[in-house]
């Protein structure tokens, strides 16, 4: 038993050694480009989704993006493939809005990150978003 002790109490240890895990809802917020009433953010099992309230005063429209990311522990890098919205007047592929959305968001983008106190920073200058996990 002493020795199955010994050999054990190494994996134990090393399990908490990983890399740090995206995985869980967050909040985003900090985006100076785009005016969002509220942003969650959901990482789970290689693929992300970002839920964003869109607008200004009463007005506001839901856009929800979502993709693949990857992250080594420094890297994030996540890539958006659907991109849609969540609002009766605007919704199918030939509305303006839906085909500026797809033009923007289709694409990857990568960030180096350093989560601290269950916080990153993604992104630079006006583009910066700030993501803090939920409790």
């Amino acid at each position: 038993m002493r020795t199955f002790c010994c050999l054990l109490l190494p994996v134990l240890c090393m399990t908490g050694c990983g890399k740090p895990s995206l995985a869980g809802k967050w909040s985003v917020t900090g985006s100076k480009t785009v005016t969002a009433k509220s942003a969650t953010a959901e990482f789970k099992d290689d693929t992300f989704t970002l839920d964003t309230a869109v607008g200004s005063g009463r007005a506001s429209i839901k856009v929800i993006a979502s993709g693949d990311y990857t992250f080594d522990g420094k890297k994030l890098t996540m890539t958006t493939t659907a991109v849609r919205i969540d609002d009766p007047r605007l919704q199918g592929g030939g509305s303006s809005f839906q085909k500026f959305l797809e033009k923007t968001m289709l694409k990857t983008t990568e960030s180096d990150i350093k989560i601290e106190n269950d916080s990153f920073k993604f992104g630079s200058g006006d583009s910066q978003l700030t993501f803090t996990r939920g409790k």
